[in-house]
């Protein structure tokens, strides 16, 4: 018998990621409060999450409102990234969700006639 997945993976302290993530040392400042580091972690992937967001909803606007809804939910959820995957996967990944969720909502909104469009 082979070793089970869990037992294979080396342990890690809290805060060690599993790969080399370039965002770590950012993450870790923002957890210790620093506001500096959360403003170049927006810079750094605010045009992706834009992107991202917009192939999702219907419009610019809607793709700018899930995409501070994104960043809320990275500052409330942030002890709770464990590293397990990079902090760009985690952060794409909450934005899928939210502009999914946003873009079902808003498709319901729709009026018939443009969605039959």
């Amino acid at each position: 018998m082979g070793l089970s997945r869990q037992a294979a993976r080396p342990r890690r302290s809290p805060g060690e990621t599993a790969t080399a993530d370039p965002d770590g040392e950012l993450v870790e400042r923002v957890r210790a409060g620093e506001e500096q580091a959360f403003v170049e972690l927006v810079s750094r992937h605010q045009v992706a999450l834009l992107r991202l967001a917009r192939t999702y909803v219907a419009s610019a606007a809607i793709a700018e409102e899930v995409t501070q809804d994104t960043w809320l939910a990275v500052l409330r959820g942030l002890d709770g990234f464990a590293g397990r995957s990079t902090f760009r996967t985690w952060l794409m990944q909450i934005l899928v969700n939210r502009a999914k969720s946003t873009g079902v909502r808003e498709n319901w909104l729709m009026p018939v006639d443009r969605r039959l469009n």
